[in-house]
């Protein structure tokens, strides 16, 4: 089933949450709550309490402000994010793998998320080369 955009890309939450995106969501609302709300900081992730299994899978995304823009990368992409892809991403940045439409949309989307202080959801597929 495929949910309808919003103005930033980002789609509908499914009416049911996968089991391993519900725990993710209730570890990330707990790491929330302990930083005073909004987005946790990232010394607040510790991979280690991160729910068993959802790892691979995870992929952190760091926004570098710079010239209004939000400059993002890839933090960390878990051995999931590898697997699929043959490759590793983390450390590089959005401008080196995607488009500069594509960017902009990207940079859209986590801004919305930074600005709400909430988050969001966008189904993704496998990272593709331009």
């Amino acid at each position: 089933m495929t949910e309808a955009a919003d103005q930033t890309g980002a789609t509908a939450w499914p009416a049911v949450l996968p089991a391993p995106l519900a725990s993710f969501l209730q570890y990330w609302h707990d790491l929330a709550i302990a930083a005073g709300g909004g987005v946790p900081p990232r010394k607040a992730v510790d991979p280690l309490l991160i729910p068993p299994g959802l790892l691979p899978n995870i992929g952190l995304v760091e926004a570098r402000p710079s010239g209004g823009r939000l400059n993002l990368c890839f933090r960390l992409l878990g051995t999931g994010h590898r697997l699929a892809t043959g490759r590793d991403y983390s450390g590089r940045a959005f401008d080196e793998l995607y488009t500069p439409e594509q960017v902009v949309d990207f940079e859209r989307q986590y801004g919305a998320i930074l600005d709400s202080r909430t988050p969001g959801y966008a189904p993704r597929s496998s990272l593709k080369q331009n």
